[in-house]
């Protein structure tokens, strides 16, 4: 899985890239909201064996830069089990 964050103020685009094997959009968004990241707007689209996420979320306070946000996500995936 490959996350690439982009942070203006306190909104960020987050935009993620996963095989499409065992649920991966499930995954992200409980991902997202146990991190307690706001999502405005997402597009979800699927391509071959690919599953393309792109999420602009609001950032809570405690996560300040884009490494912050992408490691968050990334340690809530790993223990996700929806």
């Amino acid at each position: 899985m490959e996350i690439e964050v982009k942070m203006v103020g306190q909104d960020a685009m987050i935009r993620v890239q996963s095989e499409n094997v065992n649920y991966p959009s499930t995954r992200l968004m409980c991902a997202l909201q146990e991190v307690e990241l706001h999502v405005y707007h997402a597009n979800i689209s699927s391509v071959n064996d690919l599953m393309l996420h792109d999420i602009l979320v609001k950032v809570p306070q405690g996560l300040e830069t884009e490494d912050e946000v992408k490691n968050a996500l990334l340690r809530s995936l790993k223990q996700i089990t929806c």
